[in-house]
């Protein structure tokens, strides 16, 4: 089974902040997330989710793309 599930499959659309998938569904950003890194130079690694729950529940090709509630661009 071909998957949709690499990121380079999504378009980021900057204006908007936007992620496209290959079914032409918004996923809008919906959440930072800050990981702190131990013996980094940094002192986190911020993490960016897009998602869209009801594009994905509807979506003809959801088992390809992933195996949760939606697919999540990160």
């Amino acid at each position: 089974m071909k998957t949709h599930s690499i990121k380079d499959h999504f378009k980021h659309d900057l204006e908007k902040d936007t992620y496209i998938c290959p079914n032409n569904q918004e996923l809008p950003f919906q959440q930072e997330i800050k990981h702190y890194l131990e013996n980094e130079t940094k002192l986190y690694k911020i993490e960016r989710r897009y998602w869209n729950y009801n594009a994905c529940q509807d979506c003809p090709d959801k088992e390809k793309c992933y195996k949760g509630t939606q697919r999540q661009i990160t």
